[in-house]
C-alpha cells in the first residue's frame, strides 16, 4: 500500500492530473497521441539531426525553441483543450508551464516516441 495514493480515488491514480495556469492537464489520450503523432515526428527528427541528448539538452535547449517554435501552439492546443489562437496568446510563462505540465504527464510516451533513449545510447556508444 502506497500511503501518497491510497486515500485518492482510482481514477485520479490511474489518470493523474495537473491543473497549470487554470488549464487541466492529463496524459493524452490515444485520440490526441494519433493527433500530435505528426508533430512529435519532426521533434524526434530534430533531436537527431542536432545530437540532442540528456547530457547536453541544457546547452542545445535552444535550437530546440527556435526550430521547433511552430509546433508548440498545437502541442499545447490539443493537449489542453483549447484552440491553436488561444495557444499562441498564452503569456510566455503560462505557456511554459503548462507544456512542462504536458511533458511531465506525458513523460513515457515522449521517452518512447521521440527515441530520447536510444539517442543516448547511441552518443555513448559515438563516444
Amino acid at each position: 500500500m502506497d500511503p501518497n495514493t491510497d486515500s485518492l480515488p482510482d481514477e485520479a491514480v490511474l489518470f493523474p492530473e495537473l491543473e497549470v495556469a487554470g488549464h487541466k492537464i492529463r496524459p493524452w489520450s490515444l485520440a490526441q497521441a494519433v493527433e500530435l503523432a505528426p508533430y512529435l515526428g519532426h521533434v524526434r527528427k530534430l533531436i537527431q539531426e542536432e545530437g540532442i541528448t540528456f547530457e547536453n539538452i541544457s546547452d542545445k535547449w535552444m535550437v530546440l525553441i527556435e526550430r521547433g517554435s511552430a509546433l508548440l501552439p498545437k502541442l499545447v492546443s490539443v493537449s489542453v483543450g483549447m484552440t491553436e489562437k488561444e495557444a499562441g496568446e498564452l503569456m510566455l510563462d503560462d505557456a511554459g508551464a503548462i507544456l512542462a505540465g504536458v511533458v511531465s504527464c506525458n513523460w513515457r510516451y515522449l521517452k518512447n516516441s521521440l527515441r530520447l533513449g536510444q539517442t543516448v545510447v547511441a552518443a555513448k556508444m559515438a563516444h
